[in-house]
């Protein structure tokens, strides 16, 4: 199925005149416009002309599915980490000391599963080379009764890892994690968000500096709002070009971060955006001119909201889009195969996954809503099936099994 619109663009040509004496109200019939004179009417002698364009824009379908697993997920990341070119599917849980791996086969089906015992509870995870060896490791914040920790577990061989090795500081109330190379060393760094160090009333961002091998060092840290809850990182590198995002729930805030690094130097200089009750974020090209543009969830209004850089350092104003409920996870993804990026929200009040399907200049369709079992606090996604159509995955807090759309 695909979906035709259509646009009106009148164009006014360049026109020339002539003086006709008279002295009435003229009307001329080639276009709706009137003429008043006093003593002469001015008569184009050429008309206006519309023109219709239509854009297409593919359609898409999903099926629910669904696979049974630990009481309470809380968080998910995905990636093929035994080389086998088919996702498989990392979960954390609100009371479990251990992540689930989930082996996908080629067919859609689960080869095997194991638990990876991490010492603490995760609230986010992260997959990256940390220690460039062509690995995928994992990155996790984790809570230990109270205090929080930083883990990395290597993958020995095809997806079997260490115990974590972990890294503390005077972090408190860890929300989420990004491996991202921020330096150009060619090694992955971590960032993560704090929402209130101890001695602090506003939340930072730390940055641990990957400087090879398989330790992390503390810290380059910002200042951010009140409450963040989401970051969003880009590995570019561009100088002067956006490198992190982070929302302020608390502070009503976006703070995003360019980069000004030189010489493998960390230097951001970072500027906020008023947002009301912003919950998470993304960061992607929406409109095909090489510059990124944010687009951000709300905790406390049906909406997702879109932020389009306008490729001098600042931003147009937010423009917002109606979804099925309040939302604090967020994808961007071709969905339908057209080269542009498409917008995936989750809800946690209703069960329905809102899906806004891009026109080609950063504009988007009215959702597209996917009923599902559970409210999809939690969604990424993935290729489950190994059939080159990205489908959608999630999960819930109070469930004891992770839901997948198929894209048919």
């Amino acid at each position: 199925m695909t979906i035709t619109f259509s646009s009106t663009i009148t164009i006014v040509p360049t026109t020339t005149s002539t003086i006709v004496s008279t002295t009435s109200l003229t009307t001329i019939a080639t276009t709706p416009s009137t003429v008043l004179t006093t003593s002469s009417t001015i008569v184009s002698t050429t008309s206006l002309t519309t023109v219709t364009t239509k854009t297409t824009v593919r359609d898409l379908s999903y099926e629910e599915s669904r696979y049974s697993n630990g009481r309470r997920p809380i968080a998910i990341a995905v990636a093929d980490v035994n080389h086998d070119n088919v996702s498989d599917v990392f979960i954390s849980y609100i009371d479990k000391f251990y992540i689930e791996i989930t082996f996908h086969g080629s067919n859609g089906t689960i080869l095997s599963r194991k638990k990876h015992h991490n010492n603490a509870a995760a609230v986010s995870i992260a997959l990256g080379d940390i220690n460039d060896d062509n690995k995928l490791d994992i990155v996790t914040l984790n809570v230990h009764y109270g205090s929080c920790s930083v883990g990395i577990s290597f993958n020995t061989d095809d997806g079997s890892f260490t115990i974590p090795r972990e890294h503390r500081y005077y972090w408190n109330d860890l929300k989420s994690v990004a491996v991202v190379d921020f330096d150009g060393d060619n090694n992955l760094d971590v960032a993560i968000v704090s929402a209130a160090d101890i001695g602090y009333g506003n939340g930072r961002i730390y940055l641990l500096r990957n400087t090879g091998g398989d330790y992390l060092a503390c810290c380059t840290t910002y200042d951010v709002g009140r409450s963040p809850s989401s970051i969003a990182v880009d590995n570019a590198k561009v100088y002067g070009g956006l490198s992190i995002v982070v929302t302020n729930n608390g502070a009503r805030t976006v703070t995003f971060f360019r980069y000004y690094g030189i010489d493998r130097d960390l230097y951001f200089r970072h500027s906020d955006h008023l947002v009301h009750s912003p919950s998470s974020v993304g960061i992607a090209d929406l409109n095909n001119d090489g510059h990124l543009d944010i687009v951000i969830t709300f905790s406390d209004y049906h909406l997702v909201g879109v932020l389009l850089n306008d490729c001098r350092g600042y931003f147009f104003p937010l423009v917002t889009y109606i979804t099925d409920g309040w939302s604090k996870s967020v994808m961007i993804a071709d969905l339908n195969g057209d080269y542009k990026n498409d917008i995936i929200t989750g809800s946690f009040d209703v069960n329905t996954i809102s899906v806004l399907l891009n026109i080609g200049n950063g504009t988007f369709l009215p959702r597209k809503t996917y009923r599902v079992s559970k409210t999809p606090q939690v969604i990424a996604i993935i290729d489950a099936n190994n059939d080159n159509k990205p489908d959608i995955i999630y999960a819930n807090e109070h469930s004891d099994y992770v839901g997948i759309l198929l894209h048919c």
